[in-house]
């Protein structure tokens, strides 16, 4: 049985979430077949910055979200966590219709598509140094499902704060 995550936006005390439904007892695959991601991290002076690197190495385009340099996104994109305590995401965050295939681009067989996105001023930081762990949450379009379908990255390890 094919497993996919169905995306829902709804806003709670100001801020939206997004809620993904995993259909009930299969495990979702980490990546399409042929989408390799990967992220970095560098947290210094301050600033949290997230490298993502995704390439397709399958002979067929996998379509990935649009997201414009320098843009808002519109739900939070990474899972961050400080042991077992989930941060808040705080960010920019705007209602929208539900996605569709032209909020998606083609990640052509054999390329790269690589997204910086800084982040410490979008999560709850708590004071003082901490540990943490982050993973990036991206979406591909299913053609199959006629949906958007969530991803998760590895998460990386940091640290971060005074």
């Amino acid at each position: 049985m094919a497993c996919f995550f169905q995306h829902v936006l709804r806003a709670r005390a100001g801020t939206a979430i997004l809620a993904l439904c995993l259909a009930a007892g299969a495990a979702p695959p980490h990546h399409p077949a042929g989408l390799e991601g990967s992220q970095t991290v560098s947290a210094a002076g301050g600033e949290i910055l997230v490298t993502v690197t995704f390439r397709n190495t399958s002979s067929s385009p996998v379509l990935l979200e649009k997201l414009e340099p320098g843009q808002d996104p519109l739900r939070a994109e990474f899972e961050l966590r400080t042991g077992s305590r989930e941060i808040p995401y705080t960010g920019p965050m705007a209602k929208r219709r539900p996605y569709a295939r032209e909020d998606f681009f083609p990640l052509e067989p054999g390329h790269e598509h690589v997204r910086r996105i800084r982040v410490d001023g979008r999560y709850d930081f708590p004071p003082g140094r901490r540990r943490y762990s982050i993973a990036h949450v991206y979406l591909v379009w299913d053609e199959q499902a006629g949906q958007a379908v969530a991803r998760t990255l590895k998460p990386a390890r940091f640290s971060f704060g005074g």
